[in-house]
């Protein structure tokens, strides 16, 4: 049950007492517990899914949409036979979050999210060879050019190009295609967003998840994101959620975006990056080390961790910060030590341990800083080390 402050208890009540007017004695009471619940309820899996506690039932009610609609909802509700007033209320309340989703102003706007497996060769051209593993299967060669794919099938996130367009019309957004891109033009942007089509199956157009940081790139707006599963995104004065609870979106993938995009800034590339990966349930079990560390940050914020295996390769990670500052993170060492400067960050063991520097992500995906500067923070945990488990 999601533990309530005084204030959170004040708005919860006036919410109740004002979408239930017009109903009387029992059946005041009975819709009254039945939408209580429900707020609850909808609160603590917001709460789980990154929502800072102080916001969670605020933006609960939010979602559910103002009372006095709610509040005709249910009285039409009760004009029904009994027999069905039960089921006619779940469906109602399921109706107006719906509907809140997709009003201008009232909530988010909801866009479509789905994980699509690309079962497509992909080919490349390597010096050093390249050999079937439990990864990927090599299907032809030529010389030094590979084509192969991946045991799992490349499965990817991607969110649906129709849909966007639909819910960002009504909020003011500019929308037009040139082939196969879709070009948004947000309010006091000072140019236009463009959208690749990735796929195209029957007219329903998707685009990769993992390009959403790169695509607002230049529209002159901030851009963030909130939350860890069916994130918000703000563009501007615009906001939308992607992903729903039928097809939810993971926003691991859009910050593993954002982490690739540190990591230059870090000086951290040239030899390639390796990513964890948490979005893909299909991805094979790799030989990390979890390390649960504590930091001063609030639970929901999302925090980035680099570290080098014993080839130099850098690997990202990143994580939300859990009850009491606690995150979890994955490296390629058991034995951790915490550092603030990248340049710290080698192959080599010291002490018996390696190094691991940590950031706190703002939030920030896109800036209006042409460079691009005001999406991380580098911190230290409370612990020095680290020694991790499998």
């Amino acid at each position: 049950m999601t533990e309530l402050t005084s204030q959170g208890h004040d708005e919860l009540q006036h919410y109740l007492s004002r979408a239930t007017r017009g109903l009387w004695g029992r059946q005041r009471e009975q819709v009254r517990s039945e939408l209580e619940e429900h707020l609850l309820e909808h609160a603590g899996g917001l709460i789980v899914f990154g929502t800072h506690p102080d916001e969670a039932l605020s933006r609960a009610i939010r979602e559910l949409g103002p009372p006095e609609r709610m509040c005709s909802a249910m009285n039409q509700v009760y004009l029904m036979p009994k027999v069905i007033q039960f089921s006619a209320f779940s469906a109602c309340c399921a109706l107006l979050v719906t509907l809140s989703l997709s009003l201008p102003g009232q909530g988010h706007a909801q866009v479509a999210v789905t994980n699509l497996n690309v079962d497509k060769p992909v080919c490349a051209v390597s010096s050093a060879g390249m050999k079937s593993s439990n990864m990927i299967e090599v299907l032809s060669q030529k010389g030094n050019l590979y084509c192969y794919r991946f045991r799992s099938g490349n499965s990817s996130y991607y969110f649906d190009l129709n849909s966007l367009e639909r819910t960002l019309k009504p909020l003011g957004v500019t929308v037009s295609r040139l082939g196969n891109r879709t070009a948004l033009k947000f309010p006091d942007a000072r140019q236009s967003t463009t959208l690749r089509t990735a796929l195209d199956r029957n007219g329903d157009r998707f685009a990769r998840l993992q390009e959403l940081p790169f695509n607002f790139v230049g529209s002159g707006l901030p851009v963030t994101v909130t939350g860890w599963t069916n994130p918000v995104v703000q563009v501007g004065r615009i906001s939308f959620t992607l992903g729903d609870a039928s097809a939810p979106a993971p926003a691991s993938v859009i910050y593993e975006s954002v982490l690739l995009d540190v990591i230059h800034d870090l000086n951290l590339g040239g030899q390639g990056v390796a990513v964890s990966s948490r979005a893909n349930p299909a991805s094979p079990k790799l030989p990390y080390f979890n390390h649960t560390v504590h930091v001063d940050a609030p639970a929901g914020t999302v925090i980035g961790i680099f570290s080098r295996d014993a080839r130099g390769l850098p690997l990202i990670d990143e994580a939300p910060v859990g009850a009491g500052g606690r995150v979890s993170l994955y490296a390629p060492r058991e034995k951790l030590r915490f550092v603030t400067d990248a340049a710290e960050l080698t192959p080599h063991l010291s002490g018996g341990r390696g190094q691991a520097l940590l950031v706190r992500l703002t939030g920030l995906i896109a800036s209006p800083d042409q460079r691009q500067k005001g999406k991380y923070v580098i911190i230290r945990p409370l612990e020095e080390a680290s020694d991790g488990v499998r």
